[in-house]
């Protein structure tokens, strides 16, 4: 199996989720199942029970992590699991905001 560059490979291995980096991959398990390859052009994806988030430099993200606010900073790439998942633990993206500020000047 190959991975191209700017792709992620997912399968399992006994139920398990798996991430294959770009690049050449063999196994001879019976229970390695691959499931599909995703673009990494996209910010969020979600893979199975996972979701992979990466944030773009100048930005940040505004998550979740079990109810907790969590922010992603730009040149980030966070992997958390799917909210609809599982009951125990959550990630949930709520927004992407830009690092740029814009100030006001004080009314003398």
């Amino acid at each position: 199996m190959v991975v191209p560059q700017g792709s992620i490979g997912f399968a399992y291995e006994k139920g398990q989720p798996v991430l294959l980096p770009p690049g050449l991959h063999q196994w001879q398990s019976p229970t390695m199942i691959f499931d599909r390859l995703y673009d990494l052009n996209n910010n969020v994806i979600r893979m199975g029970p996972l979701t992979l988030v990466t944030v773009d430099e100048g930005y940040s993200a505004v998550t979740e992590d079990n109810g907790r606010q969590v922010i992603l900073s730009g040149l980030s790439t966070t992997l958390g699991m799917h909210p609809c998942e599982t009951l125990i633990h959550t990630f949930k993206i709520n927004d992407f905001a830009s690092n740029d500020h814009q100030v006001a000047r004080p009314i003398s």
